[in-house]
C-alpha cells in the first residue's frame, strides 16, 4: 500500500512539473482532478505497462522506458476525451541556450506535446524512485 501511494504520489509530482514546463499541456489546477488524473496513468501504467515489459524482456532497459512513455504518452491522449479539465495544445517553443547547450526553437503540435509530457512524467519518476529507494 506504502508503494503504491508513493508512486501515485510521484506520478501526480511528474504531472505538476509537466504542466509546468511544457506551455501545450494544461491540467485545471484543484487536487481532484491530478488525484484522478494521476490513479488513472497509475493502473494503466501498472497494468498495460508491466504487461509489455514481461513480453519483451529480450530487450535492453532502454525498450522498458519506452514502452512507459508511450503507456503515459497514450494515456494522455485518452484522458483528454473523458477529463475536460485536461488542454493539449500546439505552441512554439521559443529554446534554450545556457553556455555549452542549446535547444533550437521548434514548432510543436499536439503528439509532440503529449509526447514531450510524458517524457518529463517518466523522467521525474525515474529521478523520484531512484532518489526514494
Amino acid at each position: 500500500m506504502k508503494s503504491q501511494l508513493r508512486s501515485i504520489l510521484i506520478i501526480t509530482a511528474g504531472i505538476y512539473i509537466s504542466t509546468r514546463i511544457i506551455d501545450g499541456f494544461k491540467i485545471a489546477f484543484d487536487w481532484q482532478t491530478f488525484a484522478i488524473v494521476a490513479g488513472i496513468i497509475f493502473v494503466v501504467h501498472s497494468l498495460v505497462g508491466q504487461i509489455a515489459k514481461a513480453l519483451l524482456i529480450p530487450f535492453s532497459f532502454v525498450s522498458s522506458h519506452i514502452i512507459d512513455i508511450l503507456v503515459i504518452s497514450a494515456t494522455l491522449y485518452g484522458l483528454t476525451f473523458f477529463i475536460p479539465q485536461i488542454s493539449i495544445n500546439a505552441y512554439q517553443f521559443q529554446g534554450l541556450a545556457t553556455a555549452n547547450f542549446v535547444i533550437p526553437p521548434v514548432y510543436m503540435n499536439k503528439p509532440m506535446v503529449i509526447v514531450a509530457a510524458a517524457v518529463v512524467i517518466g523522467l521525474t519518476q525515474f529521478v523520484l524512485n531512484w532518489l526514494s529507494d
